[in-house]
Parts: C-alpha cells; structure tokens; sequence
C-alpha cells in the first residue's frame, strides 16, 4: 500500500516530541530565552503592547521609549501577529518560550512536508525539517523573533507555491495565508526573502510549463496572493515604509550598507577547523569582539 506523501509519518511525530522535550525546561517556564536584542529590545517592547492590549489601547505609540517612539510603524513588535496573543495571558517571556518552540516545529515540519511532497522518504524529510528548524542560523536568530518567525514559514510558503498550479483558487488562498504570517511576523527584509523564495519555486514550475500563455497564468496566481497579502495589511505595510524614509536607514543605501553582516568567502575554509584563514575579528560581521556569522556556520572536530 502507497503511504500519502503528505502525511505525516511516525518518525516525524517522534522528531518533533524529541524537540519538545529539549526544550522542555523553556515550556515549563523553568528557564527563559533571554539575551541581546530579545532582551534589550523585543521583550519589553512586547511586554508594553500586552499590557495597552490588556487596557483596551491598541499600541499604536509608545510613550515611555526615548521621546516616545511609533511602535505599530516599527513593525518588529508583531502587534498583528496573533500568536502573541499569548502575551495577554502568561507573562512575555514564558509566552516568548512557548511561541519560540512552537515556530521551530512549524519550520520543522513545513520543510519535513514540502520534502514528502517531493516523493522522499520519512526519513529525508525529518532529516531536512530538523536541518532547517534546528539550524544554527535559525537559532542564533531566536534573539530577533520576527526574523526568526518569518523564515519559519518558508516550508509551508514553497508547499503553497506547489498548490497553485493544482488548483488555483485554493492555491491562492493558501499562499496569501502562508505569505500573510511572514509578512506580519514583522520583519520586512524576512518577508522579502520569504516572497523571492515563492516565486522561484513558481518560476521553476513556469519554465515547465506547457506554453508561455500558461506561464505567465502561474506567475499572475502568485502576484494575486501577494497583492491581496499586501492590501489586506496595507496600513501596516504604509506605516512602516513612512517610518523607515523618516529614519537615519533612508540614507543606508548603499552596497557597503547591505553587505554588513555578510559572510566573507574566506570564512568557509574555517567550517572544520577554526582559525584556518586566519583571524577573522576584525571582519564586518563581528560583534562585540565575536565573529558571529563565523560560529554559525562551524560545526567541525577541532575545538
């Protein structure tokens, strides 16, 4: 009997509990996920937009950060995101915890189902949902949880991507949901990301097509749902824009800007032993006397 590739399979279900039990201590509110932007930026941020929740104020401006500051326009608070809500009932960081670990899961097995929709085994997709959820990249990225959240559905984004051209009515919808929640995690250059990553996959199914005219049909289902996405949260979207071109960011605009934080070719020859290009501390993507992007990326022998 042929198994459904989109099913889940038991290997999967026991993957995800063994990520549940690892971070059981932060489910049970024994420990907390506390450091750097989380702490200094997000938490209290958040802990006042559960707290003006809570009075009936929505938290359009918050007046106790420097001369007050326009917390909706920021975006990175994730006023809209509705798993936040969990915030109105447990303290911030106990519910940061939960919603923490409940995006690793989704990341996890959005990637475990696209790979099963490719026609791979149980295995390969818990293989490939554990290598993405559980990446270094993603959780050294748990101190930023709007990037962090917005990557988390990128599995689900490119099954999305996949549905449009089986039917495309519910392709659509599916795909505005998925891009929806990426978008509204709130972290715009995330979501950006996240949009290129959909229309590759859509690109790729174009190329395949029978002709041109059913080409340009599949592109223009993508551009729907985005559109939609777009609309729906247009106030959002208009107020960040107007807060980025008042802010010092509207004049870093340059190549050397974006590319701060880039990882430096060289650095890849340090993937299995530290150090073997040289010292590399001095390299844009430092911070505070760490090469970041550098212990991301090592997972070698040599100590």
């Amino acid at each position: 009997m042929k198994r459904d590739r989109s099913s889940i399979g038991p290997l999967a279900i026991l993957a995800a509990l063994v990520v549940v039990i690892w971070f059981l201590p932060e489910l049970l509110g024994r420990k907390a996920f506390f450091y750097f932007d989380l702490a200094g930026v997000h938490l209290p941020q958040r802990a006042f937009v559960a707290e003006s929740l809570k009075r009936g104020v929505f938290p359009f401006w918050c007046p106790l950060k420097a001369c007050g500051f326009p917390l909706f326009a920021e975006g990175q608070t994730g006023i809209l995101y509705p798993f936040n809500l969990l915030s109105l009932v447990l303290p911030v960081w106990w519910s940061n915890n939960i919603i923490t670990v409940v995006h690793i899961l989704i990341a996890f097995f959005g990637t475990y189902l696209y790979i099963r929709r490719q026609g791979l085994s149980d295995a390969a997709g818990c293989i490939a949902g554990l290598s993405y959820s559980m990446s270094s990249f993603m959780l050294a990225h748990h101190i930023h949880p709007p990037m962090f959240q917005a990557f988390c559905w990128l599995g689900f984004v490119m099954i999305a991507a996949e549905t449009l051209p089986e039917k495309a009515d519910r392709g659509i919808l599916i795909s505005a949901v998925f891009l929806g929640f990426a978008l509204i995690a709130g972290h715009t250059q995330a979501f950006v990301i996240v949009v290129a990553a959909f229309f590759a996959r859509l690109l790729i199914f174009a190329i395949d097509a029978r002709g041109l005219k059913d080409a340009a049909r599949l592109i223009g289902y993508g551009l729907v749902a985005l559109a939609a996405v777009l609309l729906i949260f247009a106030p959002y979207v208009v107020a960040q824009v107007e807060f980025v071109l008042r802010s010092y960011r509207a004049k870093l605009t340059g190549g050397e800007f974006f590319l701060v934080g880039s990882l430096e070719p060289r650095a890849l020859f340090n993937l299995f032993i530290r150090g073997l290009t040289g010292d590399l501390y001095d390299a844009s993507f430092t911070c505070g006397g760490e090469a970041i992007w550098e212990g991301r990326l090592y997972f070698g022998i040599v100590p």
